[in-house]
């Protein structure tokens, strides 16, 4: 899930976001696989994008979009 540059990648552009009052579109591709997902990495992702929802952020998630099956 998040990587250290994604969370940095978030962290700078939120404030603007939420000031603007738009809405981050955020889409999530897993490379991986879905068994890949970590209960851990799923936690620690909600949990990044439940702190900016709590600093007024609103947020849009696109999960896996482009699943083959």
């Amino acid at each position: 899930m998040p990587s250290y540059q994604d969370k940095a990648f978030l962290n700078s552009i939120m404030p603007q976001i939420t000031a603007s009052k738009a809405f981050a579109l955020l889409t999530v591709e897993p490379n991986n696989g879905l068994q890949a997902i970590t209960d851990v990495a799923l936690a620690d992702f909600v949990a990044e994008l439940a702190k900016h929802e709590a600093n007024g952020a609103s947020i849009i998630v696109r999960f896996a979009h482009e699943m083959n099956g």
